[in-house]
């Protein structure tokens, strides 16, 4: 529940900053994300996760597919505030843009 609410609290600093102006757009920067997704299985190579098993956590190719590799309390410093370095910054769109 605590990485939920982390969650929640992070989607609703982007949505009021996507309503403050209508003409913003909140799109993730590709190598962003794959930094990010890059780390995380770095860190998932290192756990329990990734052992010789079969488990809920693994996809078909044995791949751990868990989206986060750190405690409960790293997950809710990383969400704490908007990152918007970590987006696009986009043309303005919008009606009539």
């Amino acid at each position: 529940m605590s990485m939920l609410e982390a969650q929640h609290r992070y989607i609703a600093q982007a949505v009021e900053y996507i309503a403050a102006d209508e003409t913003r757009v909140l799109e993730v920067d590709r190598g962003v994300l794959d930094d990010f997704n890059t780390h995380v299985q770095q860190e998932l190579d290192k756990s329990a996760f990734s052992s010789e098993c079969s488990s809920w956590c693994k996809n078909e190719e044995g791949r751990v597919i868990n989206n986060w590799s750190g405690t409960v309390n790293e997950y809710r410093t990383h969400t704490q505030d908007l990152q918007l370095e970590d987006y696009l910054q986009l043309a303005e769109t919008g009606p009539g843009k």
